[in-house]
């Protein structure tokens, strides 16, 4: 055993603000990849609300996540857990269809996306996402006063700044999604029409 949790309050309000920003800068991020895939395809194409209650679920578990290990791991929890908890939303509720093969692929490909994006192209803005003094760092320094008890609260201000830093963060990962759902969307569509059955009258035309 390495480690040990004998007050029985290991969950505390670090956990519970991180959880909370990421819930945002989930669902921050889900609208964003939406508004690409809908500019790339020239319509309007936004998901179901199963799919933003996925994006804001998935978002606080890698929130949380990112606290105890780092921010590529967080990105691909988040992102792998958006897609399972949206997809499986949309199965149990009759919104779309999956087999669970098909929920599992999409998880893992996301969860991949996630974290290769996050690692290969970082979205790094001075006094945002890096730098001393950033706003990310400002917010990561209450996490660790909150859990290490040096600290009982977080002001509103620095909760702000790690829902600015951490959705700046986001954009190269909301834009690759937007890209893959616009990928994803076409495909389908190609797939439906090479599949579809012919309705209306049909004419015999003779030689």
């Amino acid at each position: 055993m390495i480690r040990s949790d004998s007050t029985g309050q290991w969950f505390g309000l670090d956990d519970l603000i991180a959880g909370a920003v990421g819930a945002v800068i989930g669902v921050a991020s889900q609208f964003v990849s939406d508004v690409v895939t809908s500019a790339i395809s020239g319509s309007w194409q936004f998901p179901s609300w199963q799919t933003y209650v996925g994006a804001g679920v998935g978002g606080a578990i890698g929130g949380v996540t990112t606290l105890y290990v780092d921010p590529v791991v967080g990105a691909a929890v988040g992102a792998g857990a958006s897609t399972l908890i949206g997809q499986t939303l949309e199965n149990v509720t009759g919104g779309q269809k999956r087999s669970a093969a098909e929920i599992v692929m999409n998880t893992v490909v996301d969860a991949t996306i996630g974290a290769v994006v996050s690692k290969a192209v970082p979205v790094k803005v001075s006094g945002i996402t890096s730098g001393r003094n950033s706003m990310n760092a400002v917010f990561k320094s209450g996490l660790t006063k909150l859990g290490n008890k040096t600290a009982s609260k977080m002001s509103i201000k620095v909760v702000g700044k790690g829902i600015a830093s951490g959705f700046v963060a986001n954009l190269g990962l909301a834009f690759g999604m937007g890209v893959k759902s616009f990928i994803s969307n076409s495909w389908q569509s190609y797939q439906k029409r090479q599949t579809a059955t012919p309705t209306g009258p049909l004419y015999w035309c003779a030689p």
